[in-house]
């Protein structure tokens, strides 16, 4: 199914998204300096059963920063809000990978009733501990230089860093994600983001909000890889005792990316979660949107 290429302005800026597909509302949130484009795996999939909404998030992408943005997560949950107002999207379900992860998890807290079901994907966040590449990179010249290389580190980033079933990644994705990414902002956002949050020292305590977890009210599925690099897995053990409503699903063999190395069954599973109640969730959220 074809999707549609849209902005919206919102935040400050003129949001990129994509939009498309049949069924209730599903918005998808990338992790940290990614891009819509890293959801190119499961588009079609998805857009078979829900009616998608895929934004670059600001600072990424072909979307630009704005003054409205301090390159902090609490900012960019404040960015999914208003993206959402954006776009007529009053209640939707939400996946979000990553930092999208924690990046959804502020949304939610500052707006409850605007999510009925959350699928957080080795969300950041949950915990300190962070691979030491997102710490060093804080370091002056030392993120610029790693950055440099935009094809060698976006391949490193895949093939090494992020995956366990490596096969899954391939060369054309790479490929898009790096022309994707090369807009004058994106990399700059990033360093800005870890320059704020200084993980050096002290890894993800900055953003780590588990003591605020008992919150959420609405159902929560975490989605992890057992083979992580990047986060690892403990973290969604450890939230899952947390949440009222919550659940972890452990992909074996799998690292940092399940919704591509595990695909048919990350597919099974989203279904599973948000079908469970489609009907109501659907005629709930058409009416919330006027449709």
């Amino acid at each position: 199914m074809r999707m549609q290429e849209k902005t919206a302005r919102a935040y400050g800026t003129e949001v990129h998204y994509l939009e498309g597909g049949e069924g209730p509302p599903l918005l998808l949130i990338h992790g940290i300096a990614e891009c819509k484009e890293s959801w190119a795996a499961n588009l079609e999939f998805l857009a078979q059963h829900f009616h998608i909404y895929v934004p670059d998030v600001i600072g990424w992408g072909a979307t630009e920063p704005s003054p409205e943005h301090d390159y902090t997560v609490p900012s960019l949950g404040r960015f999914t809000i208003a993206f959402m107002d954006a776009v007529g999207l009053e209640r939707t379900h939400v996946i979000g990978w990553s930092l999208g992860g924690a990046n959804t998890l502020w949304a939610m807290l500052d707006a409850p009733d605007r999510f009925d079901r959350a699928l957080l994907i080795a969300p950041a966040g949950l915990g300190r501990e962070v691979h030491w590449a997102f710490r060093v990179m804080q370091m002056p010249l030392v993120g610029e230089l790693m950055l440099w290389p935009k094809y060698m580190l976006a391949w490193y980033r895949y093939k090494v860093l992020f995956t366990y079933r490596k096969e899954t990644i391939t060369s054309d994705y790479i490929r898009n994600i790096v022309q994707a990414t090369s807009t004058p902002w994106h990399a700059d956002s990033l360093l800005k983001l870890l320059r704020r949050h200084k993980p050096l020292w002290t890894g993800q305590s900055s953003i780590d909000i588990s003591d605020r977890l008992a919150e959420f009210e609405m159902p929560i599925h975490i989605v992890w890889g057992r083979q992580d690099r990047i986060v690892p897995v403990v973290h969604g053990v450890a939230a899952e005792k947390l949440l009222k409503n919550g659940q972890l699903t452990i992909f074996e063999r799998c690292g940092h990316l399940p919704m591509i190395e595990c695909r048919p069954q990350f597919h099974e599973l989203v279904l599973q979660f948000f079908k469970s109640e489609a009907t109501h969730a659907h005629e709930s959220m058409s009416s919330a949107k006027g449709v």
